[in-house]
């Protein structure tokens, strides 16, 4: 396919609004528990914000920042600068001062979007050295038990007089959507969506320039097999700054399912139990430690508990052939696999919401014998392979062709060769459109 038969961000955050009309879209913590944003509250934001930064003379092709954890607001922001044309420019939340001034310098941005005191504090600190930054528009945050955070409309008076974001969309109606809606029509798939940040070992970091069709066909192309649909729950756990997230959380927005956001990443635990996700995208490093809680409270126990779980840890380990792999296994290991689910694994899957069907893995390779344990124990993980270049999923297992230990397959649409020197070789809509102000480092890799 070519980039002009994807359609734009903003254009499928429209469609899912209209067709799926969720009533729990966005899902986020707060002193009083889990609350919900419908799609069609999402969308009046959306359309409020981007009217704000159009009246602050944002304008196609202009870069926006982004310096927020996971929230609602953060996709609000992503939509509303889209929808105008404009250009994201995501930064991590926990990013140095040093670090955040370079991305907002170089990107050129001229608006940063903050959620969260400590990220206002932090634009504050830097705006003498950001004269390119004209405005600043500040969600608040209030701090709730647990340990996160949530942005809420009841928080302090924003930083050196940053606009408030709970302000500028208050009014916000029927003309707000509709403009939107038209000037989302005008964005077109070749246009530039985000330019994102890699941290990189030497050097200074390179701006990925991605466009409309590069994100879109990423989220179509490596998600289609899994069926996703309203009725599924995903937590947003890994950095919304980064490509891998990012692109995950469009492939579930698109297709309707509610999005529970985990602002500190700490709480996650937490999180799993109350939201009891469907689905998640993770690192090796949660799988790993996941792992590593299981035995721990093992060890922790003693008699019949004890050989209860240790016996249930060696018949795992003798159904990975047929549980990981699909191979034959005697009738005896099925029985007393079937024996210790219930007295065991079906607990672990508890620890983790009882109810997930994907776990993804990626951003660096997952020890086959991890994703052995898991798969034995009813929770599958599947793996892929991509860096924020190819925005950034290359290949990817799904229900249909996972084979355990390998990160699957080219997603549709995309071409993969191995060099004689070993290098990965990739070709598709997902290629990156180049380096921000940077033509020598891109010539050498496309």
């Amino acid at each position: 396919m070519t980039a002009a038969e994807y359609i734009p961000l903003p254009r499928l955050f429209l469609d899912a609004v209209d067709r799926f009309t969720n009533p729990r879209a966005q899902v986020y913590r707060t002193d009083a528990g889990w609350q919900a944003i419908s799609a069609g509250e999402m969308l009046r934001r959306v359309a409020g914000l981007a009217k704000a930064l159009a009246g602050l003379g944002i304008q196609n092709g202009d870069r926006v920042g982004i310096f927020a954890p996971n929230c609602p607001e953060w996709h609000v922001a992503d939509f509303a600068i889209q929808g105008l044309g404009a250009v994201v420019v995501p930064v991590y939340f926990r990013e140095s001062t040093e670090r955040l001034t370079y991305v907002l310098k170089d990107s050129g941005a001229r608006i940063a979007f903050t959620a969260g005191e400590e990220q206002s504090h932090k634009i504050a600190e830097c705006r003498q050295n950001l004269p390119a930054i004209e405005h600043v528009i500040s969600a608040t945050v209030a701090a709730h038990p647990g340990g996160g955070t949530r942005s809420a409309a009841q928080g302090s008076a924003p930083l050196n007089g940053t606009l408030r974001y709970q302000d500028v969309i208050a009014a916000a109606g029927e003309a707000e959507i509709t403009e939107y809606r038209r000037r989302a029509a005008e964005v077109t798939s070749d246009q530039l969506a985000t330019i994102i940040y890699t941290s990189g070992t030497t050097g200074e970091p390179k701006g990925v320039m991605l466009n409309h069709a590069n994100l879109s066909s990423n989220s179509r192309d490596f998600s289609e097999e899994f069926e996703m649909s309203p009725s599924d729950v995903a937590l947003s756990l890994l950095p919304l700054a980064h490509v891998y997230e990012r692109t995950i959380d469009y492939g579930y927005i698109f297709r309707g399912v509610s999005v529970a956001y985990v602002e500190q990443p700490e709480t996650v635990a937490q999180a799993l139990l109350e939201v009891r996700p469907t689905t998640m995208a993770a690192v090796p490093r949660f799988y790993e430690k996941t792992y590593a809680n299981i035995i721990e409270k093992g060890h922790r126990e003693s008699g019949l508990k004890r050989k209860i779980l240790d016996d249930a840890m060696r018949t795992a380990g003798k159904a990975v052939p047929w549980r990981a792999y699909g191979k034959s296994v005697p009738w005896t290991v099925k029985l007393r696999w079937r024996i210790a689910d219930r007295l065991v694994y079906s607990k672990i899957r508890a620890g983790v919401g009882g109810r997930i069907r994907i776990f993804s893995s990626g951003g660096a390779p997952l020890a086959p014998e991890l994703a052995e344990f898991f798969w034995s124990v009813g929770l599958p993980v599947y793996q892929g392979y991509g860096l924020t270049e190819t925005s950034p999923v290359v290949t990817f297992s799904s229900p249909k062709t996972y084979r355990v230990g390998t990160v699957g397959r080219p997603i549709p649409n995309v071409q993969l060769r191995i060099a004689d020197d070993g290098e990965i070789l990739v070709k598709g809509p997902c290629v990156m459109q180049g380096y921000y102000h940077k033509p020598e480092e891109t010539r050498a890799v496309l």
